[in-house]
């Protein structure tokens, strides 16, 4: 997910210096058959120069529904995501 948000915010001329996603799944155990039933994915951002947080949501809406990974899941995936300034750290 960190490569299709990347990407999407590079075709908005947005500069970015790191990206980190985590992702967080949810698994279900009925007659211990595990399945995955969710993932939440959390993007955190770091950007070289400023953008807004509009552009930087649509690309992580527009990732997230473009990603070949999650179309092929058949799970309810969800995001959050979040922008934080360039001298902090971004490991989560």
């Amino acid at each position: 997910m960190s490569t299709m948000v990347a990407m999407k915010m590079a075709r908005c001329g947005a500069r970015l210096s790191a990206v980190e996603t985590r992702a967080v799944v949810t698994v279900d155990d009925p007659r211990e058959e595990w399945r995955l039933c969710g993932l939440r994915m959390e993007i955190t951002a770091q950007m070289l120069e400023p953008t807004t947080d509009r552009v930087f949501l649509e690309a992580v809406a527009e990732a997230r529904r473009d990603c070949p990974i999650v179309s092929v899941l058949n799970i309810d995936v969800t995001c959050a995501a979040k922008l934080i300034p360039l001298e902090a750290p971004i490991a989560t």
